[in-house]
């Protein structure tokens, strides 16, 4: 049972942590479920796994942890829903901030004080904020999100990533759920976008750097270096990409830019990289849901 230790005078108390799993290495999810979850008032874990073992594993991992629950859904909803029910249910709680995670990210000990303070110094100064994250770092090869290649305190920008995200019930009410149509890939870059609409900032704390699996790393293919996802994410990257560019709220100058970068990739997915069968296959189909209006989950 979930102990939740919300405290009115602390906010890192009245933080619940909301991470999203499918299928984890249970070794490393258990060194990064500890690593966060005795630095706020609650962790929330959203499980899509399909294979029973993880799901048990998970379940008796939880058991162990006393301010922790479990949202066990039985099939993949979906990175958006699955943060959506989290966050709903760490609000039933009592939380009122809340900060993402991956399953496969850890938080350094002073991380949440840190991120509050960001936050608190942003109120302060009398900016509208809809979050506060902190730049993220390939696991793999160490490229950085942002530029950002020094510390250069807070910075303001369009789009973060959800991994390490802190923001209040106050935004998230106001620039509404994330977007379950898209599943996966996007989906937090969306949420950023319609927070900019609403008034409310997105920020990015530079003195805080979080190692992230992004993908599978970079290749060199053709003289350049080329983001590598699995197979799979191809058809969420194109049929959400796509989906993007008819969006009122996305910026212009990104439409332009993922335009061009969408159709530049396109011969190096299919023709010119690992497992190119698979990476084809995905992209057409993409391609073609976009045309029947297909949102949601892949089904083949």
């Amino acid at each position: 049972m979930i102990s939740p230790k919300f405290s009115e005078n602390n906010i890192a108390q009245k933080t619940a942590i909301v991470v999203t799993t499918y299928n984890p290495e249970m070794l490393d999810f258990s060194k990064n479920l500890a690593s966060y979850a005795a630095q706020v008032g609650s962790v929330i874990v959203c499980d899509n796994s399909d294979a029973s073992s993880a799901k048990e594993d998970i379940k008796r991992l939880l058991e162990t942890i006393p301010n922790a629950a479990l949202l066990c859904f039985n099939e993949n909803l979906g990175i958006a829903e699955a943060q959506n029910r989290g966050i709903r249910l760490a609000a039933s709680l009592g939380a009122t901030y809340f900060i993402e995670m991956d399953q496969d990210s850890s938080l350094p000990g002073d991380y949440v004080e840190r991120i509050i303070r960001s936050y608190q110094y942003l109120i302060e100064a009398g900016h509208s904020v809809g979050g506060v994250g902190p730049v993220a770092v390939s696991a793999k090869d160490g490229a950085y999100y942002h530029g950002v290649k020094e510390p250069q305190g807070l910075m303001k920008v369009e789009k973060t990533l959800s991994s390490g995200f802190f923001f209040s019930l106050e935004a998230f009410k106001a620039v509404g759920d994330k977007d379950s149509d898209l599943f996966i890939d996007y989906v937090d870059w969306d949420w950023c976008w319609r927070s900019n609409v609403k008034g409310l900032g997105i920020f990015v704390d530079t003195e805080l750097a979080m190692q992230h699996m992004l993908g599978e790393g970079h290749r060199k293919i053709l003289f350049f270096s080329v983001g590598m996802p699995a197979p799979i994410r191809h058809y969420y990257q194109y049929r959400n990409g796509l989906y993007m560019l008819t969006r009122r709220h996305v910026p212009l100058r990104w439409k332009f830019e993922r335009a061009v970068i969408l159709i530049l990739k396109l011969p190096v997915y299919m023709f010119f990289s690992e497992r190119g069968k698979a990476r084809r296959a995905y992209i057409v189909k993409a391609f073609r849901d976009v045309m029947s209006g297909k949102k949601g989950r892949l089904v083949d």
